[in-house]
């Protein structure tokens, strides 16, 4: 809800950070979703390996392998919104559709592996001048020097045109934007590329060095005519070390080096360094430990430099067949980000303001759970956590009507989470859901976290009757209990305190055609087929429904 500036959570693309190096945010489009081969998972505060986006814990996309035959794939797809619930609502008569293509290859070349694909994504918008472009490129390359030797490249980015849409005129109309912004786009593009140089020494000890450049261009065709080119430089050297039969020890160290010119942020830099170890651990009886250490420096424009010292603590104890005891414990840091520590703009009606104050925020993680596997189809798993907050960096709102990002407050979020998911007629019916309850508390101010739901539910169920694909999602989330009262106060957003408990119902199906020999599936999508309306963002209608036909072929 901070509108792009920073992350709590670091996601990666085959170990390489993807957060930006002016605002810190994630730009999910980077990641080639038809290249996901897998996704880790690391929940809590992982700063003791990852550093200090990770406070909240870490993604790792990693990419497909790269085939050894040839292989072409193809995906293209087709969609439309339907009509709003009400007619004050709608804006235009015209259908507004969606589409993409993706055209990906793989192959290998002796020594030499590559991977190359190219996408084009359209969307007219369901909202008034809230239209999006981009043309996004992938490329992966991997050649093997010997057994022991490999050096691999990624590079991936987009370019893009989209328009503006901050928040609603008023609840009347939901669909538009205030009238000052409709015309207005904000053109960016941004490009990741990185290397990995890997070396096997011997059977007990291996390295891998991994430099990489983010760069990034965005402007915004505003009244304010806010612009930022920043170019973020990163490299690690990692060593995996097995230091006994029962015992592996992971140790590197990091640097980093950004600069960014800006009329928004200004022109800065930013520098760090880091060193990390962690061991794993197994004991003779079925108990594994990890312990892992960070030292971090930062240095954020002219702001003082910071450090932190981030532990880490695991344990996992199997306690029969079927059954696995966890526990964890550690410590976890944030730098603030340039956007958060030096914006200076308006945009539609809202000041931002710098704090060059700004300091970093750090967070104690706990968490203790269980798994327990009660036959191949049916699991089951139940985990309770406690994370206390020490100057937690939060956008809020000064006494002169301005946002500014402060170390606002002691927070303490608490709650446990579940997951059960089996699986009958030999997987032909696959059932998954998960709850997540949160107690996220402002301790200074005795009240609710802002934009946080109390109650989180997601489900899924999977049909696999012949050659056919069925399935349906389903999303419950409470009725958020703490906004920015002021910007409602204020006027800046009309009917801003508008927002319900979401109830969001997707249904998919679709046709195995690889089970009649046929190199491919088509799938017919229907999303929020309730077309019920809800916001997870102060002023944003989310999406209302629509429908889309896609097609994949394997050549």
């Amino acid at each position: 809800y901070s509108r792009g500036a920073g992350s709590r959570v670091l996601v990666a693309l085959d170990g390489i950070p993807i957060y930006t190096g002016d605002t810190g945010e994630i730009i999910w489009e980077l990641i080639p979703t038809t290249e996901i081969g897998k996704v880790e998972v690391v929940k809590g505060a992982a700063s003791s390996i990852y550093g200090s986006t990770a406070i909240g814990g870490a993604i790792n996309v990693v990419s497909k392998e790269i085939t050894s035959n040839p292989l072409t794939f193809i995906n293209t797809y087709i969609g439309a919104y339907a009509n709003p619930s009400y007619g004050q609502w709608k804006w235009n008569d015209n259908l507004r559709t969606y589409s993409g293509i993706t055209l990906s290859h793989s192959r290998r070349f002796e020594k030499l592996g590559i991977s190359l694909s190219f996408s084009r994504i359209e969307d007219n918008g369901y909202r008034l001048n809230d239209w999006d472009t981009k043309y996004i490129g992938y490329i992966k390359a991997k050649y093997n020097f010997s057994n022991s030797t490999s050096l691999s490249f990624i590079g991936t980015g987009f370019v893009r045109d989209r328009g503006t849409f901050n928040f609603w005129k008023d609840l009347d109309n939901a669909l538009r934007p205030p009238d000052d912004d409709v015309g207005q786009k904000q053109p960016s593009e941004r490009f990741i590329f990185g290397l990995s140089l890997d070396h096997v020494l011997n059977k007990d000890l291996s390295i891998s060095f991994k430099p990489s450049l983010y760069t990034t261009h965005w402007k915004d065709e505003t009244e304010a005519a806010n612009n930022s080119t920043s170019n973020l430089f990163r490299s690690e050297l990692l060593a995996n070390y097995n230091v006994i039969d029962r015992s592996k020890l992971i140790f590197g160290l990091e640097g980093l080096y950004g600069k960014t010119e800006s009329d928004i942020f200004g022109n800065r830099t930013t520098g760090g360094f880091a060193a990390f170890a962690q061991a794993d651990y197994n004991f003779e009886f079925p108990l594994k430990l990890i312990v892992g250490l960070r030292y971090d420096w930062t240095k954020i424009g002219y702001i003082d430099p910071e450090s932190s010292v981030s532990p880490k603590f695991g344990l996992n104890y199997k306690l029969d067949e079927f059954t696995v005891l966890r526990g964890s414990y550690g410590k976890g840091f944030r730098a603030p980000t340039l956007a958060e520590a030096f914006t200076s703009t308006s945009a539609s009606g809202i000041l931002v303001k710098p704090n060059p104050n700004l300091k970093s925020e750090t967070s104690y993680s706990l968490e203790v759970g269980v798994n327990h596997k009660f036959s191949g189809s049916f699991s089951f798993d139940l985990a309770l956590f406690n994370n206390e907050y020490d100057d937690m960096i939060e956008p809020r709102i000064d006494n002169d009507g301005q946002v500014i990002f402060d170390n606002v407050t002691k927070a303490r979020i608490q709650g446990f989470e579940t997951n059960l998911m089996f699986s009958f007629l030999e997987r032909k019916i696959v059932f998954d859901v998960g709850y997540t309850y949160l107690w996220a508390r402002d301790l200074e101010n005795d009240k609710f976290l802002k934009y946080r739901s109390r109650h989180n539910l997601v489900s899924k169920v999977d049909l696999y009757p012949g050659i056919f694909i069925l399935g349906a999602d389903f999303r419950f989330a409470s009725k958020v209990e703490e906004i920015d009262w002021e910007l409602v106060d204020f006027g800046l957003v009309k009917d801003g305190d508008a927002r319900a408990d979401i109830y969001v119902l997707d249904l998919r199906g679709g046709v195995n055609l690889f089970s009649i020999n046929f190199p491919g599936r088509i799938f017919l999508n229907f999303n929020n087929i309730l077309n019920y309306n809800y916001v997870e963002m102060i002023g944003n209608l989310s999406p209302i429904r629509n429908f889309s036909l896609s097609l994949e072929l394997l050549l």
